[in-house]
């Protein structure tokens, strides 16, 4: 298992018995966990993935599994290089596979250092999103959820 799946894992088993009310999760508990989890990456469930800074910190260190996670996701959607649109800076595929291969800071993202940096960190924010999206669907079949 690679550590961003191994995160991922954590936060929803970890959210599993918060929602259960103690030490031990339940299978009710664990299910509603993933249904929560598996809303979405915006929707404020995922604490780390709320402020741009905790998530610039998150995609720099879990930079090669979400390259490994986002190339996964194309193998089985046989998505080709379309433009995402992400913050209309015309972010594809090949930009978040590309902003894998570097760190990003806050000033890359507001386009401080320029406006190819911009796109990369964007891009590598949108990675993150992905991955964590699609890992979390691979953790629920696990579990059986």
């Amino acid at each position: 298992m690679n550590k961003l799946k191994a995160y991922c894992r954590r936060v929803i088993l970890t959210a599993a018995r918060e929602y259960a009310g103690g030490k031990r999760r339940t299978p009710e508990s664990t299910a509603a966990a993933f249904r929560d989890a598996m809303r979405g990456t915006d929707t404020g469930w995922w604490n780390d993935l709320i402020y741009t800074t905790d998530m610039l910190e998150l995609a720099n260190r879990y930079r090669h599994d979400i390259r490994e996670a986002v190339l996964a996701y194309l193998d089985e959607c046989g998505e080709g290089d379309v433009p995402l649109d992400l913050h209309r800076r015309g972010v594809s595929w090949r930009h978040i596979i590309a902003a894998t291969a570097d760190r990003y800071t806050f000033a890359d993202y507001t386009g401080d250092n320029g406006e190819l940096r911009a796109l990369r960190a964007a891009a590598a924010l949108h990675g993150l999103r992905t991955a964590v999206d699609y890992l979390t669907i691979e953790l629920a079949a696990e579990h059986g959820v």
